[in-house]
């Protein structure tokens, strides 16, 4: 081992020692806790107001948005929809470029230890917050923490579920900030070395530019959805304004009516296919999906105990504790830690939402660092445990890119077929009249077949309820939101398709329910609850629900 590797080594080792990050994050946090308790200045807008105190991080963004407006010599003028695209993708490029102006400030490797170093600590204070609001776990029992997060914790403790939503939100944006500096830090035309290493001043000026950029890129996905029946904007006096005042009750009502959900309807991990989903990864990866679940029986130490946010290994000494803890071979724990190892990002991500982010240190969180044309890795424990637990989602959703294909058909019968029961059986409360994959008949003694297969065919006094049943991954982003409703009005054309059949059949469904059809209203039932089931946009008249308001709607509209 050379003179430069190892000194290399100690340095890298301080620097891990000595990140100070995690002061300036708490106060932030506390800052944008302190302001979530927010009311629009006036219904539509962008503009919030604390109630009792300076929101820090809101304030520099909206003196930021002055900024550019005035630099672009846009303080006062309308944009169309056709614009929206080009007016938020001109802001974002232009803190972009602010943003790289201070990263090419300072030594690249070094930001890249203390933001590691910083996000295993927020992950670590995630976790933490995480459980205490849930009350599986008790400040007392956390061995290692200061004096601030403690306090910061003890309010969390004792606030009764009340900020519960608040400090969901927060740690969204904390999520999207961290991972969205990583990927512009790691772009690979940023010069490696620089004269200063990274501080906490720059970390501050990082931060509140990267919340603006997330801002924005969150509006322009949130504007250009069909949440806004009206897209233009306004901008008077340097302050964004949309001209639609409904968007904040459509989304206001979708969080509710999530949250009821969730508390009638718990997450279902699908038990009854795990086991060809993880036959599936192993196929495509390399490695046994087990393998990593074996790493969450570190989860109460890292979040309780573990005082150090990063570990450093060589690669040999990192296989090898791979290989300790999994049991498994060689060349496994290579594969593993390859599909663990945080990558560059295409350039072309940046002005994109981090839903279409390829790499992202929350899912990729062994840090590679080049010393002499040797490689070693930083290994966080908490982000680790993150990681693992947000793979076990993905693989359950096939949100898993090497795996879609192949359980794609798995995922999507299992839970085609669970959601056509559920719903018939709530039919059946109803009606006994209920057909469900219907599709082939005995009509007047002889085989009639329809050219599709119907999910529900049902009949609830004179009325012909046509169902198709659905489920969708996406919902929390408002990525997701725009991402949800672009597939639904695929669904609604769809359905809309197969009523020409329906309708050139109404004798034959009769005979076949024995009842005179008077109404026929197309369906498409949710698996969970749909933004578009609370947005207003052209549904061809047909109706959408979920398994969770079934019911309601059935009692409601026959």
């Amino acid at each position: 081992m050379n003179k430069h590797f190892t000194d290399k080594l100690i340095s890298i080792s301080k620097s891990i020692e000595k990140c100070e990050l995690d002061t300036v994050y708490l106060d932030l946090f506390s800052l944008n806790l302190i302001e979530t308790h927010v009311q629009y200045s006036k219904a539509g807008d962008f503009i919030l107001f604390a109630k009792n105190h300076k929101n820090i991080p809101l304030e520099k963004h909206n003196a930021l948005i002055y900024e550019l407006l005035e630099y672009n010599a846009m303080l006062n003028l309308d944009i169309l929809s056709k614009d929206i695209k080009i007016f938020f993708n001109l802001l974002i490029n232009q803190i972009t470029d602010k943003l790289l102006l201070i990263i090419e400030t300072f030594d690249k490797e070094d930001m890249l230890i203390n933001l590691y170093v910083l996000s295993s600590y927020i992950i670590q204070f995630h976790q933490r917050t995480r459980l205490i609001l849930r009350g599986d776990l008790k400040l007392v029992n956390i061995k290692s923490i200061n004096l601030l997060e403690s306090s910061l914790l003890e309010a969390i403790e004792s606030s009764n579920g009340i900020m519960d939503h608040d400090i969901d939100s927060i740690q969204g944006l904390d999520k999207a900030i961290i991972q969205y500096l990583f990927a512009l830090i790691m772009k690979p035309k940023l010069s490696k070395s620089h004269l200063y290493n990274f501080n906490r001043d720059a970390f501050r000026q990082m931060y509140y530019l990267s919340y603006s950029a997330i801002t924005l890129i969150s509006q322009r996905e949130l504007v250009m959805s069909r949440v806004f029946q009206n897209k233009n904007i306004k901008i008077i006096n340097g302050v964004i304004s949309f001209e639609d005042n409904n968007w904040h009750k459509v989304l206001n009502k979708f969080k509710k009516e999530i949250v009821d959900e969730r508390t009638k309807m718990p997450f279902e991990d699908l038990p009854k296919i795990a086991d060809e989903l993880k036959n599936n990864f192993k196929k495509n990866l390399g490695f046994d999906f087990d393998y990593l679940n074996s790493l969450l029986e570190f989860e109460s130490y890292s979040i309780e105990k573990e005082k150090r946010l990063a570990h450093i290994f060589s690669k040999i000494n990192l296989v090898s504790l791979v290989q300790n803890v999994t049991k498994c071979k060689e060349d496994e724990a290579e594969c593993l830690i390859d599909y663990l190892t945080l990558r560059i990002s295409d350039h072309s991500e940046y002005l994109d939402p981090l839903d279409k982010y390829r790499y992202r240190l929350l899912e990729k969180p062994l840090l590679q660092l080049e010393i002499s044309s040797q490689s070693i890795y930083l290994l966080s424990l908490p982000l680790l445990i993150n990681s693992v637990q947000l793979l076990s989602s993905r693989l359950m959703y096939n949100l898993i890119p090497e795996c879609t294909k192949d359980n794609s058909d798995i995922i999507k019968n299992n839970i085609k077929n669970e959601t056509v029961l559920t719903a018939s059986n709530i039919f059946k409360i109803h009606t006994n009249k209920v057909f469900t994959n219907a599709k082939d008949f005995n009509y007047k003694g002889k085989k009639f077949s329809f050219n599709c297969e119907y999910d529900i065919l049902t009949v609830i006094n004179d009325v012909l309820i046509v169902s198709e049943c659905k489920d969708i991954t996406y919902k929390f982003t408002t990525f997701g939101l725009k991402k949800d409703i672009g597939k639904t009005i695929d669904y609604i054309n769809e359905i809309a398709y197969e009523m020409i059949e329906i309708k050139n059949n109404l004798i034959v469904l009769e005979d076949i329910f024995q009842t005179k059809i008077n109404k026929i209203i197309p369906l498409i039932v949710f698996k969970n609850h749909n933004i578009s089931i609370n947005t207003n946009f052209n549904k061809k008249g047909v109706e959408i629900t979920s398994l969770n308001l079934l019911n309601d709607w059935i009692n409601r509209t026959i």
